[in-house]
C-alpha cells in the first residue's frame, strides 16, 4: 500500500505480528528467515514482556514473538 512517491499508507508503528508458543519456535523462525536471505537487523531477544524480533518485508513491519510465561 504505497503512493506514487513510495510512501506507505500505514499509520506510524503499524505492524503485523505472529505470536508463537515457545522461544524455540521464535528462534527457529528467525533462523529460517535468515537462511532465506531475509534482512533482519537483530535476533530474537527479550523486549518488554515478550521474546521477539522485528523486521521489514517490503514496506510491512513484522513482529515474531512469544509472550512471556
Amino acid at each position: 500500500m504505497t503512493d506514487k512517491d513510495g510512501n506507505s499508507g500505514y499509520p506510524k508503528d503499524f505492524h503485523i505480528g505472529f505470536m508463537l508458543d515457545t522461544k524455540a519456535q521464535v528462534e527457529e523462525t528467525y533462523k529460517r528467515l535468515k537462511d532465506g536471505n531475509i534482512a533482519i537487523e537483530s535476533g530474537p531477544r527479550k523486549i518488554r514482556d515478550s521474546f521477539d524480533f522485528y523486521f521489514h518485508f517490503d514496506n510491512i513491519f513484522i513482529e515474531v514473538a512469544q509472550l512471556s510465561e
